[in-house]
């Protein structure tokens, strides 16, 4: 069985958490799959996709809320943790989950790894072991908001200080 016996689906606001769920449920048969929901979840539209459901608990602030589902993660022990996006607060979310596999299944349905490659599988070139490190995302993400803010700052120039020609009239 790979060595993965229990799996963490953490759901967040998703439209594909069902289509994850069957995937893991068709790609690791004889896995125990836990969705990580949250309170207002309707656990209904799971059922029998998996065999636990964990719902995490309610806070006001952010901050308390993370390290609370932080908390029920590395609780449950999971050989396999995967969320739902690739965006940096849930590669840290899956980092410090301390499962030993950590995966992300996007809502076009790419299923890849965040750091070991899964047991019988075979990394794809560039994508080697410690590739997620918290520097790592630290990085990426200020990459990321760094180039958003000059596509802006380009835009608005073109919008507010580019020359119109007004003699064409094309109509």
């Amino acid at each position: 069985m790979n060595g993965i016996q229990h799996i963490g689906a953490f759901y967040s606001r998703g439209p594909h958490f069902r289509r994850l769920l069957r995937h893991l449920r068709a790609r690791f048969p004889g896995a125990r799959i836990s969705a990580v929901v949250p309170p207002s979840y309707p656990g209904g539209h799971i059922a029998g996709l998996a065999d636990e459901v964990l719902v995490t608990a309610r806070s006001d602030r952010a901050a308390r809320a993370f390290f609370s589902v932080l908390r029920q993660v590395r609780a449950a022990n999971f050989d396999l943790f995967v969320t739902m996006f690739d965006s940096p607060r849930l590669r840290v979310l899956s980092q410090l989950s301390a499962a030993r596999y950590r995966c992300c299944f996007t809502p076009d349905g790419r299923f890849f790894t965040l750091g070991l490659p899964l047991p019988g599988t075979v990394p794809g070139p560039g994508k080697g072991v410690g590739g997620s490190s918290l520097i790592r995302i630290a990085a990426r993400s200020l990459y990321a908001s760094l180039r958003g803010r000059l596509r802006y700052r380009y835009l608005h120039y073109i919008v507010h200080h580019r020359p119109v020609d007004k003699g064409s009239n094309r109509t």
